[in-house]
């Protein structure tokens, strides 16, 4: 796709997609719900088994390793807690709010999240998605407001994720935490309530670390919770940058437009399966009340349809992501004027006048 492209309409858009793909199953959605719960407490007890042996617990190499993938997949898992937070949030795990609210509270609190306050701004960068001058994160910085240092964050991996929780990403900072934020303000005692349901979950997670010790909680939640972190900041920025990924100044943009930037990425059957199929994220950007478990039908819908509007990418997903973050800090500002932008336009600029 390039700027002249000629876009169908949000409604022609969702023609191409049967109408069952838009209903979402309670049962279904508990049922990964409770999936992702017993999957993260096996994990703890088959690595608390396995170290307990004189097999594994006699060799320091042996243990590492295991300590290494139980790291890994419990991230993954948390991940996955994430998404099923994430349907939450966009109303597609269920069509009751209150539902919703609560398990959204239990799933992304456990996470160390705040659910309603993400689901405000989360919200809003899907409102916004593609937009220079209104999306939510992991934007170019429009001329005099060039925050290249901001942009270095990426490199932090999961740090760049609990920073933006407490500031936002500059030049539009928040708080995550500030229920009167002016993006909060209108949901105060939503935002409030899972402010609340996050302190619980913290000062439980800090009872554990008192009893238990913070070697143990470090190897049993928080390299994990850095590991979901970090997963979190990779697919966020692939999902929205790469070498051709259009971005739209404000008078340019339109939701179709924007949203459609979105790039599908696979990470893997054992991590989509996980992480519920977050890489098919141009649907999802879409048409957010598609439920996680129904994404993979509808994109392939979207897809016959509309074959030259499909954004997928293949390339391995650690050398995009380094690749593309170091285009993304280095040439991501975006000239005063300019209604589109790519990163590989501007990388060629810089070469050329260099």
């Amino acid at each position: 796709m390039d700027k002249k492209t000629e876009f169908p309409t949000l409604t022609e858009l969702k023609h191409s997609i049967p109408n069952e793909c838009f209903e979402s199953n309670l049962g279904l959605s508990l049922y990964y719900t409770v999936r992702a719960i017993f999957n993260a407490s096996a994990s703890v007890a088959l690595v608390y088994a396995a170290r307990s042996t004189p097999f594994i617990a006699d060799s320091t190499v042996l243990n590492a390793l295991v300590c290494a993938l139980y790291i890994y997949v419990q991230g993954v898992i948390f991940w996955g807690f994430f998404t099923v937070g994430h349907d939450c949030g966009h109303s597609s795990f269920s069509r009751y709010h209150s539902i919703n609210f609560i398990v959204g509270c239990i799933m992304h609190s456990a996470i160390l999240t705040p659910f309603e306050s993400w689901r405000i701004t989360h919200r809003h960068h899907h409102k916004n998605t593609g937009n220079v001058d209104k999306d939510e994160i992991f934007y170019p910085h429009r001329g005099p407001d060039d925050h290249q240092d901001v942009r270095q964050w990426v490199y932090t991996l999961g740090g760049a994720w609990f920073v933006y929780l407490k500031v936002g990403y500059a030049p539009r900072t928040m708080n995550h935490f500030n229920p009167w934020d002016p993006l909060l303000i209108r949901r105060a005692s939503a935002v409030i309530a899972s402010i609340a349901s996050w302190c619980a979950a913290a000062a439980g997670i800090a009872y554990l670390t008192y009893t238990y010790g913070f070697a143990k909680m470090g190897l049993y939640y928080f390299a994990p919770l850095f590991v979901f972190a970090s997963f979190l900041v990779i697919t966020t920025f692939l999902h929205h940058n790469d070498e051709a990924t259009p971005w739209y100044g404000d008078a340019e943009w339109n939701y179709v437009k924007g949203n459609l930037s979105s790039v599908d990425r696979s990470y893997g059957w054992f991590v989509d399966n996980l992480s519920h199929n977050i890489g098919t994220h141009q649907v999802h950007h879409l048409f957010p009340i598609i439920p996680h478990y129904k994404l993979h039908d509808a994109t392939a819908h979207f897809a016959a349809k509309y074959p030259h509007l499909v954004r997928k990418s293949s390339e391995p997903i650690i050398s995009a992501f380094f690749k593309t973050a170091q285009l993304y800090v280095k040439y991501g500002a975006v000239p005063v004027n300019a209604q589109h932008f790519t990163l590989g336009e501007a990388a060629s600029s810089a070469t050329k006048s260099a």
